[in-house]
């Protein structure tokens, strides 16, 4: 089902505000917690880290 423009718009405003206050989030720092733990069981830096079933671009352009 297709949403309208309306709560399209309802839904990136929330997450814009769920990106812009990330660390406010339990699922993030639960997130976070265990790729630093990985990273150090692994000897790898914690940005070469990727997760199963995402799929990455080749490119970021900034």
């Amino acid at each position: 089902m297709a949403k309208n423009k309306e709560d399209r718009l309802k839904s990136i405003v929330n997450t814009t505000k769920r990106v812009i206050k990330y660390w406010e989030y339990q699922e993030y720092i639960d997130l976070e917690e265990e790729l630093i733990e990985y990273a150090e069981e692994n000897q790898c830096d914690i940005d070469n880290i990727r997760i199963d079933g995402i799929d990455y671009p080749e490119e970021i352009d900034w």
